[in-house]
């Protein structure tokens, strides 16, 4: 009897020991589930959604799909985003015009979350246009410092700030910024009064009215150089072709750092740019600011007639070039 009792108290301690052992691994393998993030694969290498957040495994990672020239890119981007349902920051900050110094870059805003906040690497970073900030955290204390991050809460020691003319992706690289020329961004339009901007036609008795002009995004980890018009009272396609012509000799920019001796050009010409009733053509886009620039563009209006409109003046800038 009493070796019947002793097996059977094995047996229960046997069975109990198998079902919690199947039990932690069941919990395991639940948390594991849990808090796997989604990868996109073999489409945007190391991009990857973790929560609400986009995150780049690696700074190179990062760096090599900004530089990548490949336009195809966004469009793999948008459908990777559509898919896992994230929501970019248009989706609560809608562009109202792309000619406002402080308006969101359509190309990074894809990639940031609706907080302007991205992961790069092991740091999380928002952006902050209108202070000219970006605030930073590691990812390891990202949960319990998220609020501060999108508030710029820098009295919280765990939260670190630079300026949007920072080459930022150095300090995640090497772990210092170089100090050397950088130069201020903004829009520099063909007229600085929008109401004195050359008009094309009418619409609904209102004149239309086009004011072209050259951009210069900064965000700390992505800078972009553009041509770009939007049409003054009017948001039709398809009436008027915008022809945009680039000033002699040529365009031409230096990234920096300083002695990187970096420069690129694109060629004096005029290109049919776009019917749409906003546009914006890259001629620089990258994770480094620039030391310098020359470049400036007018832009003129095909009507339905077939006849052109006189040429706006020129708008851009001069900063550094050997012109």
């Amino acid at each position: 009897m009493k070796k019947t009792i002793i097996n059977l108290l094995l047996f229960t301690i046997t069975i109990s020991t198998i079902f919690s052992c199947n039990k932690l691994k069941i919990n395991k393998e639940k948390e594991t589930t849990e808090l796997k993030t989604t990868v996109i694969v073999d489409t945007i290498k190391g991009l990857e959604k973790i929560g609400s957040i986009l995150r780049f495994e690696t700074v190179d990672d990062y760096v090599d799909f900004i530089e990548d020239t490949n336009q195809v890119k966004w469009t793999r981007l948008s459908q990777f985003t559509t898919n896992q349902g994230f929501q970019n920051f248009f989706t609560q900050n809608p562009i109202i015009n792309i000619e406002d110094s402080n308006a969101m870059d359509i190309n990074l805003g894809q990639l940031l979350n609706i907080d302007g906040v991205l992961i790069i690497g092991d740091n999380a970073l928002k952006i902050d246009l209108p202070e000219k900030k970006v605030y930073l955290t590691a990812l390891n204390s990202l949960a319990s410092n998220y609020q501060s991050l999108i508030t710029g809460d820098i009295e919280n020691k765990l939260i670190s700030w630079f300026s949007t003319d920072d080459d930022i992706i150095d300090y995640l690289l090497y772990g210092f910024i170089e100090k050397c020329g950088g130069i201020s961004g903004g829009t520099y339009p063909c007229y600085n009064n929008s109401a004195n901007a050359q008009v094309i036609g009418q619409f609904a008795n209102i004149d239309v009215r086009l004011n072209p002009g050259v951009k210069f995004f900064k965000a700390g980890i992505y800078y972009r150089l553009s041509a770009l018009y939007e049409l003054i009272n009017y948001n039709i396609n398809g009436t008027y072709n915008i022809e945009i012509e680039v000033k002699g000799p040529q365009g031409w920019y230096k990234k920096r750092p300083c002695n990187s001796g970096s420069t690129g050009t694109t060629p004096a010409s005029t290109f049919i740019s776009s019917t749409l009733s906003a546009y914006q053509k890259t001629f620089y886009s990258g994770t480094r600011n620039l030391n310098g620039y020359y470049f400036f563009i007018r832009a003129r209006a095909k009507k339905p007639d077939g006849t052109y409109t006189e040429w706006t003046p020129y708008g851009g800038r001069n900063i550094n070039s050997p012109y």
